[in-house]
């Protein structure tokens, strides 16, 4: 850490995939790290990193993103546990994501795509209000960091939900940066909107688009395949340290897109 600057990071979907990533890479630069997911990390690495030093610092708060009325609550408990912490930069990492519902949109049931919806933009909507509303106890630079997708700029085939939510999400994103543009133009807190498109990261959403029971397109299908038999997906793990370190580098840019594609 730069001149022992004590980060935190507040990040969603902590318990697999690049959010674990992202957690393990942030513990082992000495952050404190709060996952809010429903499930905590659970399988053999994890387990057994626990045991160490680094994973004394992370704590796990439960919030299930399709059911948004939890949010608040889960946001005030990460902000609980780390008030007394002496947090001089706080990040927070809208991570977790849903594909589904996947298939043609005329097929897609209301209660899929609304969950969907909830869990993709109206919850990370929410977790920002909530988040902004009190780092006013926290005398920190600030990180608000959103994981989005090349499904934003290119068109894919049965995911057309998770797309719009994405591409949602980044308006919001830009939106909140010129909020504090209009409405708050004398913050003390300095806050830096981050918008990152990590490539196609080896994960099990990957896997699931692969999958035979997929509802996909098969050329949408063959789009994964191909990469997955080429051997040109990411490991997480190297996903994650890239973020976190070029996200440092631009903490002082009040809004930026990022990308650490290879």
């Amino acid at each position: 850490m730069e001149s022992g600057e004590q980060q935190a990071y507040i990040i969603t979907g902590t318990s697999r995939g690049l959010g674990k990533a992202l957690a393990k890479s942030a513990l082992k630069s000495g952050a404190w790290v709060v996952g809010l997911n429903r499930t905590e990390p659970r399988d053999g690495d994890v387990d057994q990193a626990k045991n160490g030093k680094d994973w004394a610092r992370y704590a796990h708060f439960f919030v299930d993103l399709s059911d948004p009325f939890r949010v608040e609550q889960a946001v005030e408990n990460a902000m609980k546990f780390l008030q007394d912490r002496s947090i001089e930069r706080l990040i927070l990492v809208l991570n977790a994501a849903t594909e589904g519902p996947t298939g043609a949109l005329v097929h897609l049931s209301t209660p899929d795509v609304v969950a969907s919806l909830n869990v993709n933009l109206v919850s990370n909507l929410l977790l920002i209000s909530s988040f902004k509303r009190r780092i006013k106890d926290f005398p920190s630079k600030v990180v608000i960091m959103f994981i989005s997708s090349g499904v934003t700029t290119v068109h894919i085939p049965g995911l057309e939900i998770y797309s719009v939510a994405k591409k949602s999400m980044e308006y919001v994103i830009e939106m909140y940066f010129k909020d504090d543009q209009y409405f708050d133009p004398d913050k003390e807190t300095t806050i830096s909107y981050q918008i990152i498109y990590p490539g196609i990261v080896d994960t099990d959403m990957q896997k699931r688009i692969r999958s035979p029971e997929s509802r996909l397109p098969e050329s949408t299908k063959n789009i994964f395949t191909e990469y997955n038999s080429q051997k040109r997906l990411v490991q997480a793990s190297q996903v994650a340290d890239k973020i976190l370190k070029v996200s440092k580098e631009k903490g002082n840019q009040s809004f930026v897109r990022l990308s650490v594609e290879p």
